[in-house]
């Protein structure tokens, strides 16, 4: 996918949103690291890692979106950095990116869902 910041503003900006993709020198790649069923306990454990590039002179700080689209019954078991939830399905986390330099958030969540009957 591919994000673009349109305002000329945010070369400078303290704060920009990429959601996966690339804008202005700044890129995000987004990567399942697991995904793991357990019928048993009828939940879904994920883990995602998003990798963030800085190409500017300055670092930045980029706000990552994340859609939890599998359930509306989920709960974060781990987050690098601190994950806001912003809806029944999302959540956010303010990342630092250092001038020329990478940065990554990394997170795991559970999904539960309910036996058939």
């Amino acid at each position: 996918g591919e994000s673009r910041i349109f305002d000329t503003s945010t070369k400078v900006a303290q704060t920009d949103t990429v959601e996966i993709g690339t804008a202005v020198s700044v890129t995000g790649r987004r990567e399942r690291r697991e995904l793991t069923p357990d019928e048993d306990r009828h939940r879904v454990t994920e883990e995602i890692r998003v990798t963030l590039r800085n190409d500017r002179p300055a670092p930045v700080e980029i706000v990552v979106h994340e859609h939890l689209y599998r359930s509306e019954s989920w709960s974060i078991a781990y987050a690098s950095h601190a994950a806001a939830k912003e809806g029944p399905q999302q959540i956010s986390m303010r990342v630092r990116v250092p001038a020329h330099g990478t940065a990554t958030a990394t997170y795991v969540v559970v999904y539960l869902w309910e036996p058939a009957a």
